[in-house]
């Protein structure tokens, strides 16, 4: 994840839930009620230019958004295929946020119910150039990253 702007604790940060990588397989579902400081939890509240970096056999979650500030972050996955989204990464107030057929594309909520959301294209070509940059300095940040802290000299 990569952090644009600067973060406040009440604006949805991503927690995580400490030591859950190491869970066995079979290990029941951790139920942690996040609006209750817990020493189980680890809420990480980012500045801009900030990255995060995890595995996702890491038990995460983002948690509510109680600010009237809208949160943004860039998110790369990487995993195995099979690996889906969950229900529970859908935000709550899905109608107050994909309000655009632009937002609704970024959602993954088809315009068309016969199309899925992976056979969308661009509704204004005039946002074609912001999304291709959006899209490069991405690919950029990944780049660096990966040169900084994953390549072996």
């Amino acid at each position: 994840m990569h952090f644009s702007e600067d973060l406040t604790p009440d604006q949805g940060c991503l927690a995580f839930i400490r030591g859950s990588h190491r869970y066995q397989q079979q290990y029941p579902q951790v139920r942690i009620d996040h609006t209750i400081p817990s020493p189980a939890t680890f809420k990480i509240v980012p500045k801009a230019g900030d990255a995060v970096l995890f595995n996702v056999h890491l038990l995460h979650m983002a948690l509510d958004n109680t600010s009237p500030r809208v949160r943004k972050s860039l998110i790369y996955s990487y995993s195995h295929f099979w690996v889906k989204n969950n229900a529970n990464a859908i935000p709550k107030d899905l109608d107050r946020l994909a309000n655009t057929p632009v937002r609704r594309q970024l959602f993954g909520i088809p315009s068309d119910p016969k199309i899925g959301p992976f056979n969308e294209t661009l509704f204004a070509q005039s946002i074609g150039k912001e999304a291709r940059d959006v899209l490069s300095a991405g690919r950029d940040f990944l780049f660096t990253a990966e040169e900084k802290y994953f390549t072996t000299k």
